[in-house]
This record gives structure tokens, C-alpha cells and sequence, in this order.
């Protein structure tokens, strides 16, 4: 599990890319734009600036990884079910 470096920490959307990509997580900062903009990572705003909390972007990275782990794991099990399937037909 990711931990908290920077507690009650803001940062800005340059900072806060650079903790992410640090955390292992690949993110383009167009990418980090439009989740953002679609309120899909927990960020705030200012006027035009965005600001973003250490600890809540270690939740929502944390959250990314089960939900990649979870693809991940229904994607093995429908490969290995249509290899069955597949061998089956034959």
C-alpha cells in the first residue's frame, strides 16, 4: 500500500504528476488534465490553478492499482475460459 509523504501538503498539477509517476503509476500530464477536468482524480481548484492533496492522491492510486489488479485477474480468467472452450470444440 502506498503511504503518505506529504501530509496536508498541496501541491500543483507539475508536482503532483511527478508524486505520481514517483509512485510507479504512468500518467502524462494531458492525462492528468482531463481527469481532472472530468473529476476523475481528487483535485481542487483555484481560479484556473489545480491543487491536489498527497493523501488523497495515495487513495485514489491505491484504488487505481485494485481496479488494475481486478482487470488484470478477469482478463487471465477469460483468456484461460476460451483456451477450455476452445479444446473443448476440437
Amino acid at each position: 500500500e502506498i503511504t503518505t509523504r506529504l501530509v496536508g501538503s498541496e501541491m500543483c498539477k507539475e508536482t503532483a504528476l511527478k508524486y505520481i509517476q514517483k509512485q510507479g503509476y504512468k500518467l502524462s500530464s494531458s492525462k492528468l488534465y482531463k481527469l481532472s477536468a472530468t473529476d476523475n482524480i481528487p483535485c481542487h481548484r483555484s481560479g484556473r490553478n489545480l491543487y491536489f492533496f498527497a493523501e488523497e492522491l495515495d487513495k485514489w492510486l491505491n484504488n487505481q492499482i485494485e481496479e488494475e489488479g481486478k482487470t488484470s485477474q478477469n482478463l487471465s480468467t477469460q483468456s484461460i475460459q476460451l483456451i477450455i472452450k476452445s479444446a473443448q470444440q476440437r
